[in-house]
């Protein structure tokens, strides 16, 4: 196994207010759109524009890595499939070559002729979808994956120990920063790894409805996010996610902010949001 970071993880993840830490329904969020939300989830996922460390050559843009299980990716409409400018990582205990298959085949039809098309790279642990250059594909896993690269891989593990690689500059899109976006059995994954336990910081979005009855939930984040509630998480002040992160929080300098949103039933509600950031105590 590959000497691992000790750069934080981030988890990231959307939760109801009432009831506490609901995070989906019926295999989804809990709501179809959240615009507000959705934005600074864009925003934190993609920004890399902190200076690139000491030492490290950078030939390209650096790019963050998305970890996430096939049931998140599955949720993920189409038209944003993969998400942009992010190394797309799924992880499934299915194996990494029949799910890269799986994906390419989504990925490829209804295609327009004049798109490129996408073709996929296995190695022993992991499995690469990049979109084939016109001058032909190399079957090797060291070049650019393009803007859009996608990893398929069977464990977190497997996931790491590639993206480490990236992370050391080898890579034209160096990686930079690792969130892990759900669903409930990643976020697990991390959580109750010893090792990678002490790396995780939580960025969570807490959402509070205001009118209606609330949000439908049968999916719950694995922690409490509460330190009265929890000793596994200690809160963070949230100028550290901003300079660290170098993204701009929703609620500003106050408590929450208001956002429309709309439920399962495509009607629309009112919500208050608010982004806390949680350091996970090692066990």
């Amino acid at each position: 196994m590959a000497v691992r970071s000790t750069k934080p993880i981030y988890l990231v993840v959307a939760t109801t207010l009432s009831p506490s830490s609901g995070i989906g329904y019926n295999g989804s969020l809990p709501w179809k759109r959240i615009k507000k939300d959705m934005d600074f989830f864009k925003a934190v996922t993609t920004a890399t524009s902190p200076p690139v460390p000491d030492g490290v050559l950078q030939h390209g843009k650096a790019l963050n890595a998305v970890i996430m299980g096939k049931k998140t990716w599955d949720s993920v409409p189409r038209p944003y499939k993969p998400l942009s400018d992010r190394i797309n990582v799924v992880v499934s205990r299915t194996g990494h070559r029949d799910l890269a298959r799986e994906i390419e085949e989504q990925l490829n039809t209804g295609q327009k002729e004049s798109d490129r098309p996408w073709k996929t790279v296995n190695d022993d642990k992991v499995s690469i979808l990049k979109v084939k250059h016109a001058e032909g594909l190399d079957d090797h896993l060291t070049d650019d994956v393009a803007a859009h690269p996608i990893m398929t891989c069977q464990s977190i593990s497997a996931a790491l120990d590639y993206l480490e690689n990236r992370r050391k500059g080898r890579e034209i899109n160096p990686l930079r920063n690792v969130f892990c976006i759900g669903g409930q059995q990643i976020y697990e994954l991390f959580l109750n790894d010893n090792q990678l336990r002490p790396r995780c910081k939580i960025l969570q979005t807490e959402i509070r409805k205001f009118d209606g009855p609330d949000f439908p939930i049968d999916t719950y984040f694995p922690i409490g996010l509460s330190e009265t509630q929890s000793s596994h998480v200690q809160e963070l002040p949230r100028e550290e996610v901003t300079s660290e992160l170098n993204v701009d929080l929703p609620q500003g300098d106050a408590e929450w902010t208001r956002a429309a949103a709309t439920d399962l039933e495509g009607k629309t509600c009112r919500v208050e949001l608010r982004v806390r950031s949680w350091q996970v105590v090692a066990s």
